[in-house]
């Protein structure tokens, strides 16, 4: 196959999958000495997009999770922040029903509850987890910024109950952040990883052709360089002949030599690719080319 160089220089945006499998192609088909410069930008690319693969498999799992799916740390803490914001509304009622609406701690007690639980106590422990630590830390924000509310809290003798409350949805909060940033990623990271990934498959395929070019058409450098850019254009092909048919460009497992150029399935990249049927290997694992 005759590989073009103005193809080649204007290739549409690969699935990640098919990306790394053409990556991984190249650096098979370059494997000699005299490719040394190739092999260590390819290998850097290869890394790259390995990374690039579980960063959306973060994204993916983040769509699907639920409340129950965070850590076991964090649902005891949702516990025991849901029992102190329970025993500080209750502590309230107590002091309303023991010193009546009329006295200054009934007064302060019922001014607590009407700005802390406006909708009861129940609501606030029954939101998402986030939503959650979000609203307390409001709440908690209001009665250091509020003189009536500080006031308030100290007549009805509750200073505990709201130190312990900020204790712990402080942990709360680091244990919800924590959750997340281990198990999800913004599809802005997700969109800015595969702007990277095109981007160093075109600065590679300018490379080898740049090299191709100073090279004797007929040696086995050339004929190894060849090979490698066909690997590019035949993918680059595949996915013309998709568009052309209007349907959406599917992705591929990396790790099968054997490309789906020409399947008929409609499940493809969109916000979201299809990913692959193995998981990428461990960071800090030799990818075996």
């Amino acid at each position: 196959m005759t590989v073009s160089v103005k193809t080649l220089l204007n290739l549409y945006r690969f699935p990640s999958g098919r990306r790394l499998s053409c990556l991984r192609s190249m650096r098979e088909r370059l494997g000699g000495p005299a490719f040394a410069p190739l092999q260590f930008v390819l290998d850097r690319a290869i890394a790259a997009e390995w990374e690039t693969r579980r960063l959306e498999i973060r994204y993916r799992n983040a769509l699907r999770r639920r409340k129950s799916e965070f850590s076991s740390e964090t649902s005891e803490l949702d516990a025991e922040l849901d029992r102190a914001l329970s025993a500080l509304e209750g502590a309230c009622g107590v002091a309303l029903k023991a010193y009546g609406e009329d006295s200054p701690r009934g007064e302060a007690a019922t001014l607590l509850r009407g700005e802390l639980f406006p909708q009861g106590v129940r609501f606030l422990i029954h939101m998402p987890y986030m939503e959650q630590e979000a609203e307390v830390t409001v709440l908690l924000e209001r009665i250091a910024a509020e003189p009536a509310l500080a006031q308030a809290v100290q007549i009805v003798g509750v200073e505990d109950l709201v130190d312990r409350v900020a204790e712990l949805n402080l942990r709360y909060g680091e244990a919800i952040r924590a959750d997340r940033s281990a198990e999800s990623a913004s599809f802005d990271e997700v969109r800015a990883a595969r702007e990277a990934g095109h981007e160093r498959l075109c600065w590679i395929v300018f490379l080898a052709v740049a090299r191709l070019h100073a090279l004797p058409p007929d040696g086995e450098l050339a004929e190894a360089l060849t090979a490698a850019l066909e690997v590019v254009s035949e993918q680059n092909a595949a996915i013309k002949r998709t568009r052309k048919r209007r349907r959406s460009v599917t992705d591929v497992d990396p790790e099968d030599e054997a490309f789906d150029d020409e399947s008929e399935e409609d499940e493809g990249v969109t916000d979201v690719p299809a990913l692959p049927l193995r998981e990428p290997p461990a960071e800090g694992a030799t990818d075996a080319a």
